[in-house]
């Protein structure tokens, strides 16, 4: 078994970067002498961020083949299927992982926080100066609204099973029910 593990501080005996850990003989091998957050690993790439301001960024996990996936400053991001979704000056795109072809959801909202799943995306949105929970089909083309003057509006979303959870310093969960989904 490979885990991999980002040092986000420099250290007596690590500087940062992407580090390689074989759990058998447990060695450490730096594959990237680059600063990571938020890292995603799909097929054979690393994903990531190296800071706030940027865009992406993707390795294949040997260390070999870095580029930069989207040059724009993206904030938080997330892999689902083949597309990276992310957010970027307000806005939620999808980018598809092959030929980087954005979509760019209804741009109408500011998003602050969203979720993915096979149902759809789940974002935060605000629109003047009221605050909503929207469900956008994956592909971009529907789009409604779930919760409208919804107050948790900065904070982590999971929806599993029917309920919506949303993290802030408490995990909070209501249901999806009523909206039929």
């Amino acid at each position: 078994m490979v885990l991999f593990m980002v040092t986000l501080r420099q250290k007596k005996s690590l500087k940062l970067g992407i580090y390689k850990i074989d759990a058998t003989d447990k060695r450490i091998e730096l594959i990237l002498d680059r600063e990571a957050m938020n890292i995603s690993i799909v097929d054979d790439w690393i994903y990531f961020k190296e800071d706030r301001d940027t865009g992406i960024s993707r390795v294949k996990i040997d260390g070999t083949h870095y580029e930069e996936v989207y040059t724009e400053n993206a904030g938080y991001f997330t892999i689902y299927e083949d597309a990276i979704y992310f957010m970027s000056n307000d806005k939620l795109t999808r980018m598809d992982i092959n030929d980087r072809a954005c979509l760019h959801y209804d741009d109408q909202y500011a998003y602050r926080t969203f979720t993915v799943n096979k149902d759809g995306v789940y974002a935060c949105g605000e629109k003047d100066g009221q605050r909503y929970l929207l469900k956008h089909a994956l592909d971009g083309q529907t789009s409604e609204i779930l919760f409208d003057d919804f107050q948790y509006y900065h904070h982590k979303l999971y929806v599993v099973k029917g309920y919506l959870y949303i993290y802030d310093q408490y995990l909070r969960r209501t249901s999806l029910e009523k909206t039929g989904i």
